[in-house]
């Protein structure tokens, strides 16, 4: 992927069987189709930091480096707890054109399913039932305990394959950023915040991007129209967040918007960013914007109630460092909270 633009779609695919790692897909939910299938994250890295509970593979994009042999196969995978919903992971995965695993010219996806087309010798470091890594005591088992005790349907999510398409260039002065901007210049108090968080037009402004999320085509009607007026007499307009209404509608049920090393599109003017992300982990380089995930994924992508958010945007190392210690580099997520 280069610098352009790109929308990114949640699509049943005509044949699942181009989901497998092989083909290099981006898709939501299911089983992550590891990139590297042989050193896999350590298991415990995917419990979640708050309640301890393993996390969910969330969905993973593909997203190669053209001018970086080394880059050549490049994929951020996300997991996310879906009993807290402030705790998600991103980790990013590379290889280069020349590796173990894939040939140096990548199979194209089958038209038909073909049970015998590829068979995994990597499967077995999985569990069956989530497709997580499994630890080493666990291996003969081939199941995590927790996954044999769960209905299967609430440890995985429903799969889709991401299709993206090029987006516009253009985006406003007032959503234009760089990692070293911060928004000091903000002028809404916190006592104005918690204020508009209770009044009824705050509910009205969040039930009605919740229409568009149903249908795009919904337009205001006359008592969502007056809390709109309402909210501007208070002069606590919300610019940002008229824009991502704007760009909702234009860009009718996307999930994913990918910029790499270009801008956020702010969910509010409320909650946004306070800092620069941090420097890479592994090589102190700083990081740079990647992509978000858009809040039509918690309909679209029938996600558990518990889930909310604005968005969760996605900062990976500008060096793309690899590490000699593992295959899976876990790079920053800033989840922008929901103030409606």
């Amino acid at each position: 992927m280069g610098r352009e633009l790109l929308i990114g779609y949640l699509e049943k695919p005509s044949n699942q069987q181009i989901l497998c790692r092989q083909y290099f897909p981006s898709k939501y939910g299911g089983k992550p189709a590891w990139l590297n299938p042989q050193y896999l994250p350590n298991a415990k890295d995917l419990n979640c930091e708050y309640c301890g509970i393993l996390m969910t593979f969330f969905l993973q994009i593909y997203a190669p480096i053209d001018d970086r042999d080394d880059l050549f196969h490049r994929t951020i995978f996300v997991f996310i707890c879906v009993h807290c919903s402030s705790s998600i992971i991103a980790l990013r995965c590379q290889l280069p054109r020349n590796n173990p695993y894939y040939d140096i010219n990548p199979h194209q996806p089958p038209i038909e399913y073909n049970a015998e087309i590829f068979h995994d010798e990597y499967s077995k470091l999985n569990c069956n039932i989530c497709g997580l890594p499994l630890d080493k005591i666990s291996h003969e088992e081939l199941n995590h305990t927790l996954c044999i005790s769960q209905n299967p349907k609430k440890l995985i999510l429903p799969e889709y394959e991401i299709v993206v398409e090029f987006g516009d260039d253009y985006q406003s002065s007032d959503n234009k950023t760089d990692n070293s901007d911060t928004i000091e210049d903000q002028d809404i108090s916190e006592e104005n915040l918690n204020e508009k968080m209770e009044c009824r037009e705050s509910t009205l402004l969040s039930d009605y991007y919740k229409k568009i999320l149903h249908d795009p085509d919904n337009d205001l009607d006359e008592s969502e129209m007056n809390a709109f007026n309402k909210v501007q007499d208070m002069n606590v307009n919300d610019y940002a967040f008229d824009e991502f209404i704007s760009y909702s509608k234009k860009y009718k049920q996307h999930i994913i918007r990918y910029n790499y090393g270009g801008d956020i599109l702010w969910f509010s003017d409320h909650s946004r960013q306070q800092k620069n992300a941090p420097k890479c982990d592994k090589c102190g380089e700083d990081r740079i914007f990647e992509f978000q995930i858009q809040p039509e994924i918690i309909i679209l992508g029938h996600l558990p109630s518990t889930i909310d958010f604005g968005i969760v945007s996605i900062y990976t190392c500008s060096k793309n460092c690899s590490s000699d210690s593992t295959a899976y580099t876990q790079e920053y997520v800033f989840i922008q909270e929901n103030p409606y």
